[in-house]
């Protein structure tokens, strides 16, 4: 019986013929130096009834793709005619080269084939020349961000990447536009768009690298454009700089240290030359979490609350009452009066502060709130650390410090190119964030140690926020304490976003799979209502009923409950919209599908909760009338997640913000610290707090407050002798 052979088949005899009649190195049968080139070169030429075109992807001379396809537009080849086109690039590649012998009785289409791979091979520049850009010229194209479509224009002259430029991004204030200007000057500085991404801004990064690299394959732009930057996969050198003093880390802890070690003016010797100072930043962006936070900053309300007057309220008393007085009150006395110089000294650093008002569970307002929030904390900070010459160093990773006659002298850090050894006369201050992104299901790492009911739930905290700090002090000897971690909720897809409830809301828990509506109105703290859940949840409770403590528990009995297999779901409801922060609001959340508007009660009941749960619709009507939710007649609904918010522990220090010397959750307060060591803000918050935050921005506060301190006291150590 006769077969008819099938086009594979005739591709794979072709290979095997020419595989046995041939050698098995080959090489181009062009002109000399073809065999060190690498790129893309292409030609065209005219078939039997279309334009041919062969594309060749070459490494070191090596043929490693071949495209050869009709051009769109000028017509098609006869269908006998077109397996040429098919059986053309696995001959191309075995044989590395485009000579071919004539394909499937297809004269015309073989000799097209040829003619455009030879016009192609012809394009490749002399050795030593320049590679060029095939079109030069400014090409637009657009891009989908985390937030939303952006144009993206890029110039190209004959050999260089001249600008790029972004325009109509909608990205993330806090992330998305801040790493936008750091991608584009890498793209510029290295001269590719394959560059590494922002921490942080994966979806922001991805974009703008896919529309640039879109535009510069499209342009014909040499291999070099197209790839990995050289010399960025090993590290190709190495420095040593010899500072005053050095900040790691560029959190509201670690500008607000570099700003005041650069301004500090010793009173004994005035005239004195200003510390050298540098801060380094593993990311490259500034900010660290503090990008992410409210910019609530909690600080003393008067100078009664600094002095530690007898007062009801002190500052000082309201932390050891909210700590159960399980807090240190030496650092909490160091707060109240440096948190009172911090936001009454205006030409500082700080940017314009609301009044104050209350928040946690004293009637005191400490709370003053900054204009643009975290980000723009950040950038007032940055920007005066830069007046006040600190060299502030991005990409750079510090991991292990040195120590000499006792004190710690040197840090070693490293970026993508450079090993860095940093020689440090009179202080280094950690302020590397605390470690609940240590996702690593490693015995020993933090997270697995110290907080694991938070280590698999969404995290608010920077990406960098490793622990990477605690592990490099603890190395030469620093002690350390853990509390947990601070747990709060996410609202997806903006995380970031504080989900403060607007007036009537109440955060209400769904186990899906059909079950009843679970109604957990955790609308503040002291006012838990478990009233109407059959649930035994006392097991969750604090004596205060914190918010901060439920979640965990909460989701923990509901699973057990279900036997695992009926995951929760949180989300909270209102009469009101979502409220708006900067372009998130709940237009931009609906687009996402987690947000939603309903006209009335029935509407609400039979889209959403009739999917979900078994609760009848007069259930649902008497629990949102017990919350006044019933008053306005819409209703509007958006989803949420318990999130971690941060971590509570890592290294001790004293009120001058020195690393104290010691084990592991020493029993008693070490009294011994390290020379030449210190640490601010979340790295070293554990004897300010113990299970819940007393307040919305008392972290800040404190990471700002001793940030101050830290750098002051490094500043005005005396010099040590430097590490040989």
């Amino acid at each position: 019986m006769t077969k008819k052979l099938s086009g594979l088949a005739l591709i794979l005899l072709a290979l095997s013929l020419l595989l046995t009649a041939c050698p098995t190195q080959f090489e181009l049968q062009v002109h000399e130096g073809h065999h060190n080139f690498s790129g893309t070169v292409s030609g065209t030429a005219r078939g039997w009834s279309s334009d041919i075109r062969v594309e060749l992807y070459l490494r070191d001379g090596v043929i490693q793709t071949a495209l050869v396809y009709s051009v769109p537009g000028t017509g098609s080849e006869t269908p006998g005619f077109a397996r040429a086109l098919t059986m053309a690039p696995p001959i191309i590649l075995a044989t590395n080269n485009v000579e071919l012998d004539t394909l499937a009785g297809a004269t015309v289409t073989t000799d097209a084939i040829i003619a455009a791979g030879r016009e192609a091979l012809e394009l490749i520049p002399p050795p030593g020349a320049i590679p060029q850009v095939r079109e030069p010229g400014t090409f637009v194209e657009e891009a989908n961000g985390w937030g939303g479509a952006f144009l993206v224009t890029v110039m190209l002259s004959s050999t260089v990447i001249t600008n790029i430029v972004v325009e109509s991004s909608t990205e993330s204030q806090a992330v998305g536009q801040l790493a936008i200007p750091i991608l584009i000057e890498r793209m510029l500085h290295y001269q590719t768009s394959q560059v590494d991404g922002i921490s942080g801004a994966t979806a922001t990064s991805a974009a703008l690298r896919n529309a640039v690299d879109t535009i510069l394959r499209s342009a014909g732009a040499p291999l070099f454009m197209l790839q990995t930057p050289a010399g960025t996969d090993g590290r190709v050198h190495s420095l040593r700089r010899a500072v005053d003093v050095l900040i790691i880390g560029s959190g509201a802890a670690g500008l607000s240290a570099a700003i005041e070690a650069a301004s500090f003016v010793d009173p004994d010797n005035p005239f004195a030359p200003l510390a050298s100072v540098t801060l380094i930043e593993k990311d490259y962006m500034i900010g660290g979490s503090s990008r992410f936070s409210s910019g609530i900053i909690y600080a003393a309300a008067s100078s009664a609350d600094a002095e530690l007057t007898p007062a009801v309220a002190t500052l000082r008393n309201y932390f050891l009452f909210r700590a159960q007085n399980n807090a240190n009150p030496g650092l909490i006395d160091a707060f109240a009066e440096e948190s009172w110089n911090l936001v009454n000294t205006p030409w500082w650093a700080l940017p314009p502060l609301s009044q104050p008002f209350p928040t946690g569970m004293a009637s005191a307002s400490r709370a003053r709130a900054i204009s643009g929030g975290g980000s723009g904390l950040v950038r007032a900070l940055e920007n005066r650390a830069r007046e006040l010459g600190v060299n502030i160093m991005t990409g750079v990773e510090a991991y292990d410090l040195r120590t000499h006659q006792g004190a710690v002298v040197q840090v070693r850090a490293r970026s993508r190119t450079t090993n860095f050894t940093f020689d440090v006369r009179r202080g280094i201050v950690i302020a590397t964030g605390g470690f609940d992104n240590d996702r690593r299901n490693v015995v020993g790492s933090p997270m697995e140690n110290h907080n694991p009911d938070s280590r698999n739930i969404l995290s608010l905290s920077s990406p960098g926020n490793v622990g990477d700090g605690i592990r490099m002090a603890r190395d030469v000897g620093a002690a350390s304490i853990y509390k947990g971690g601070r747990l709060g909720w996410a609202i997806v897809p903006a995380p970031t976003v504080n989900v403060a409830a607007p007036s009537g809301a109440n955060i209400l828990a769904v186990r899906s799979g059909g079950a009843a509506l679970e109604w957990l109105d955790l609308s503040g703290p002291g006012d838990v209502d478990w009233s109407d859940n059959p649930h035994d949840l006392s097991q969750t409770r604090n004596p205060e009923n914190d918010l901060s403590l439920v979640f965990s528990g909460i989701m923990g009995q509901l699973d057990r409950d279900t036997g695992g297999a009926a995951p929760t779901q949180f989300f909270q409801i209102s009469n009101e919209p979502f409220p708006a922060v900067g372009f998130i609001n709940h237009s931009f959340l609906a687009g996402f599908g987690v947000a939603f508007s309903f006209p009335n009660i029935g509407s609400l009941w039979s889209s959403i909760f009739n999917h979900l749960v078994n609760t009848p619709q007069v259930t649902l009507e008497a629990h949102l009338a017990e919350r006044n939710l019933m008053t306005g007649g819409r209703f509007y609904l958006w989803f949420v997640q318990p999130a971690s918010l941060g971590s509570m522990g890592g290294l001790r220090i004293d009120p001058q913000a020195r690393v104290l010397r010691g084990g592991v959750n020493d029993a008693v307060m070490p009294t011994v610290y390290i020379p030449g060591l210190f640490a601010a803000g979340e790295v070293a918050n554990g004897d300010f707090f113990y299970q819940q935050n007393p307040a919305m921005g008392s972290s800040l506060g404190i990471a700002l407050t001793f940030g101050r301190i830290a750098g002051r006291e490094a500043a005005s150590s005396p010099s040590r002798p430097l590490a040989p």
